[in-house]
């Protein structure tokens, strides 16, 4: 074969050098955008805390305001003397007895078990409305909702004026898992929100130290 024919017969390649100059680019493009691009597309923790967020003030909203959950009714003291004293009771005070789906929610532990009651579960994990589950510092929790979300719920019958802990936990790692705090743990994967016995829920902002034991941890 001579060199002409040779030269018409060869397909097109590339050679090695010419390979290792596009490998040398596309490495060098990728060392470039990936901060960028990480950056940019929220992590697992931050999606789930959007989620959670969202869910979470809708599933109060719609357990407070029902009245068949919490009616409003009055409440007779008998005084020295044998007077009278009617207040109405309202909100989350409420903890009267309320049946659905053939359960019983009631006490200092409907509020929890209600709020449970409309999440779907996590496969393998119970209801666990206690007040260890709803300590800030225990490992346990209230119940795990099927995407992976810790939930602490307050176990309380809200009788006082203060505010009570709503803890969710984003991530699935063992630890360490934190609140928010500017020096120690600016990505956090625990978040409070606080919820006063009328039912009105804000969220809290502040680190872990400033958890306010009075609140029902």
């Amino acid at each position: 074969m001579d060199l002409k024919t040779y030269r018409t017969n060869r397909k097109p390649a590339f050679s090695l050098g010419e390979v290792l100059i596009t490998l040398g680019i596309i490495g060098v493009v990728a060392a470039i955008t990936t901060p960028v691009l990480m950056a940019v597309i929220p992590s697992k923790s931050e999606t789930l805390h959007k989620k959670a967020d969202y869910l979470l003030e809708h599933t109060v909203s719609d357990i407070v305001n029902n009245e068949e959950y919490y009616p409003e009714k009055k409440s007779v003291e008998i005084q020295p003397g044998g007077s009278t004293l009617a207040e109405n009771v309202y909100g989350l005070r409420n903890t009267d007895a309320v049946i659905e789906n053939n359960k019983t929610y009631q006490g200092t532990t409907k509020f929890c078990e209600l709020m449970a009651s409309k999440f779907t579960l996590y496969p393998g994990t119970e209801v666990n409305c206690t007040s260890t589950a709803a300590n800030a510092n225990s490992s346990e929790y209230s119940f795990k909702s099927s995407d992976g979300i810790e939930w602490k719920m307050p176990i309380s019958d809200f009788s006082t004026n203060a505010a009570q802990n709503i803890i969710f936990k984003t991530s699935d790692e063992k630890g360490p898992n934190c609140f928010y705090n500017e020096i120690t743990c600016k990505k956090p994967d625990k978040f409070l929100y606080h919820i006063t016995p009328e039912g009105r829920l804000y969220k809290d902002f502040a680190s872990s130290d400033k958890i306010n034991p009075d609140y029902g941890n």
